[in-house]
């Protein structure tokens, strides 16, 4: 269960000995940077998962985002563990801008199919046409009309 961003660190448990233990993963991440790594990870989380919402409804279909802990542990003298954590967040990116084109002997992109018949349109009659309405196929129409 998520605690509250803003609730201090989670305790502790000790042992019969006195002594403090970590028991969880939320414990372990607020012990970076005094829980400041912790909150700047789920702060970023939530922009990750607001991009992806953003991304399905602007493009469709399904939208892929992930994030990586990276965390490095030096045991040193005395038994002290030095800690490191770095954290990456990767936003689903934009489709890539599509087009096709087809290449020219002289080495000039086209949107025209240089392989595919072109068809001219021409004009039949240059003149003016005369309107004529529809005659009613039931009428008898005279010949020389």
């Amino acid at each position: 269960m998520m605690t509250d961003r803003h609730d201090p660190p989670a305790p502790t448990y000790s042992n019969s000995d006195g002594i403090d233990r970590i028991r969880n993963l939320d414990q372990f991440l607020s012990t970076l940077d005094l829980g400041s790594f912790r909150l700047e990870m789920l702060d970023e989380l939530h922009e990750l998962l607001t991009a992806m919402r953003h991304y399905k409804a602007e493009h469709g279909g399904k939208a892929k985002g992930s994030f990586t802990l990276k965390v490095n542990l030096t045991l040193g003298k005395g038994d002290l563990m030095e800690v490191q954590a770095d954290k990456t967040f990767k936003h689903p990116t934009t489709p890539a801008a599509k087009a096709q084109l087809f290449l020219l002997p002289d080495a000039y992109l086209t949107t025209t199919n240089p392989h595919q018949m072109v068809m001219g349109v021409r004009d039949l009659d240059s003149g003016a046409r005369e309107l004529r309405a529809m005659s009613d196929p039931r009428e008898v129409r005279d010949p020389d009309d």
